[in-house]
């Protein structure tokens, strides 16, 4: 489920408009709140995320361009990053719940097994007395 979503944040982030600062905060708010959401508050991607700059700390030519194509690359590669973490743990959590369930049958069976085999002892321990019995009587 989390992958599903973070598979649908990753395709908005790559289709951001350059340099569009309303959509850029939708978009850095809503990666926070997956965040949040899927690994915490104290999580190390809000200092990623926080990292990333999608403005030149100075002037020169092209520099908004470059800055804006690397802030956006950063942050394309942080939720890429999330998505496979993510699918990773819904994995895990998948062969955890298939070894939880091969226990229990392995379990149930054990214990049919032994319940069956207490009823075929107990019918051959009676035939045998019977037959005890009527040998020596």
């Amino acid at each position: 489920m989390n992958t599903l979503l973070l598979k649908n944040l990753a395709e908005q982030a790559n289709q951001l408009p350059t340099k569009n600062l309303k959509e850029l905060d939708y978009l850095t708010q809503k990666t926070r709140m997956y965040i949040n959401q899927i690994y915490g508050y104290e999580s190390l991607y809000h200092k990623t995320l926080d990292s990333i700059k999608f403005f030149p700390l100075y002037y020169y030519p092209g520099s908004y361009d470059i800055s804006w194509k690397n802030g956006h690359d950063k942050l394309k590669n942080l939720i890429v990053v999330m998505e496979e973490e993510s699918s990773i743990i819904e994995k895990a959590k998948k062969l955890n719940k298939i070894k939880i369930l091969k226990k229990k049958i392995k379990h149930w069976i054990t214990k049919q097994f032994q319940s069956k085999l207490k009823i075929i002892r107990n019918t051959i321990l009676g035939k045998i007395v019977n037959l005890a019995l009527e040998y020596f009587i």
